[in-house]
């Protein structure tokens, strides 16, 4: 009876949180201009860098911030 439980909660879990929040990430994605002139999503690579860049510009320790 645990291990159904377990599966149960694990499964409501993984439905509600894991598998929605990346997909909310890329639908809201910053989108770029591809040379073929389709707009593409940027991705999540470049956006940590871009806001790692944005916190040493400042002067921001970009560690602290995440």
């Amino acid at each position: 009876m645990n291990i159904v439980l377990f599966a149960v909660l694990l499964f409501a879990f993984v439905s509600s949180i894991l598998i929605p929040l990346p997909l909310d990430f890329f639908a809201n994605s910053t989108k770029a201009l591809s040379p073929e002139g389709q707009f593409i999503s940027v991705g999540v690579d470049f956006d940590f860098r871009h806001n790692e860049i944005c916190c040493l510009r400042e002067g921001i320790d970009p560690f602290l911030v995440r």
